[in-house]
C-alpha cells in the first residue's frame, strides 16, 4: 500500500486511495475536510521536473537557469527574461498574420514542442505563454505547475486545472489517453488562429457539449476567413481532426509539411 493512503495532507485532505503514479505527478482519491468533498490530488515531482527544466536547452525555449528550494521551503526557478510581446498580445493589436509570418512562428513551435517533449516536458501552449522577440524569434514559457494540485472532479473542466481547453485536443479535453498528437491539435488550433485571429470552433463552457460539437463537424478552413494556400489550409485542418489517428503523427511531421509549403511557395512567387 502506498504510505500516504490513509494520512491527512497538509492538514486538510484525507487520502483514500491510490489513483495513479506518472512520470511527472502521483494522483490520490482524498476527502477535502475543509470543503466536505471528495477530489483528486495531485503531487507533482516538483524537483525532477525542474530538473528537466534546467537540463532544457533550445532556441525557441526560454532558459531555465536553476531550480531548488529555499531554507525556508519555498521552491523556486530562476529563468531567462524576456522582454518581448507575447502572441495573444500582438493578435490583439495587430490583428491577424500574413501567412508567411504565421507559417515561420509555427514551425518553431514545433520546433520548441518536439525539444520539450525529447526532455518530458509536454502539454498545450496558449498564446500567452509565446514570446516574439524581434526577427520572429520564438520563445515559448514552459513553466513547471504548482507544488500540488487539488482537482475537484466537478470544476476540472472549466479550464482553471489544466489550462485554455481551446488549445487542448478533444482527447485531452475528457481525460483520455493522449500522445504526441495532442500537441498537433494545439498546433492547429495556433496556426488556425494566427491565420484568422479566430478560433476553430466555438467555444462551449461545458466540456460534454464542446467535444461532441467537436466530433460532428471539422473545422471550416481558415481561407474562408481570407485568401491562403490550399496546401496551408490542409495542414491546418489536418491537425484539428477530432480522431487523433488520423493527424499527423507529431509536430515534426507539421513542421516539415510547413517547411515544404514554403519551399513550393518561395520559387514560384520569386519565378
Amino acid at each position: 500500500m502506498d504510505p500516504l493512503v490513509g494520512k491527512v495532507f497538509e492538514r486538510r485532505y484525507r487520502i483514500t486511495a491510490l489513483i495513479g503514479d506518472g512520470h511527472s505527478s502521483t494522483v490520490y482519491e482524498a476527502e477535502d475536510l475543509a470543503a466536505s468533498r471528495k477530489v483528486a490530488l495531485r503531487l507533482l515531482h516538483v524537483q525532477a521536473e525542474c530538473k528537466r527544466h534546467v537540463a532544457l536547452r533550445h532556441e525557441n525555449i526560454i532558459t531555465t537557469y536553476a531550480a531548488g528550494q529555499s531554507h525556508d521551503g519555498l521552491m523556486y526557478m530562476a529563468s531567462e527574461l524576456v522582454r518581448a510581446p507575447r502572441l495573444h498580445q500582438i493578435l490583439r493589436t495587430s490583428g491577424a498574420m500574413p501567412w508567411p509570418r504565421s507559417l515561420e512562428i509555427a514551425v518553431q513551435l514545433c520546433n520548441a514542442l518536439h525539444a520539450a517533449r525529447a526532455h518530458g516536458i509536454v502539454g498545450p501552449l496558449t498564446p500567452e505563454k509565446i514570446y516574439v522577440e524581434p526577427f520572429d524569434l520564438v520563445r515559448v514559457d514552459f513553466s513547471p505547475r504548482m507544488p500540488f494540485h487539488a482537482i475537484d472532479p466537478d470544476r476540472s473542466f472549466q479550464g482553471q486545472a489544466f489550462g485554455p481547453f481551446e488549445y487542448m485536443s478533444p482527447e485531452l479535453q475528457v481525460g483520455k489517453p493522449h500522445d504526441a498528437r495532442s500537441e498537433v491539435y494545439s498546433i492547429g488550433v495556433l496556426l488556425y488562429e494566427t491565420l484568422t485571429c479566430e478560433l476553430p470552433f466555438i467555444d462551449d463552457p461545458h466540456p460534454v457539449r464542446r467535444v461532441l460539437a467537436q466530433s460532428e463537424k471539422r473545422a471550416s478552413p481558415p481561407s474562408l476567413v481570407r485568401p491562403l494556400p490550399a496546401e496551408l489550409d490542409a495542414v491546418v485542418l489536418s491537425c484539428l481532426v477530432h480522431q487523433p489517428q488520423t493527424r499527423p503523427a507529431d509536430v515534426i511531421a507539421v513542421r516539415d509539411a510547413l517547411l515544404a509549403i514554403r519551399a513550393a511557395i518561395r520559387p514560384a512567387a520569386e519565378s
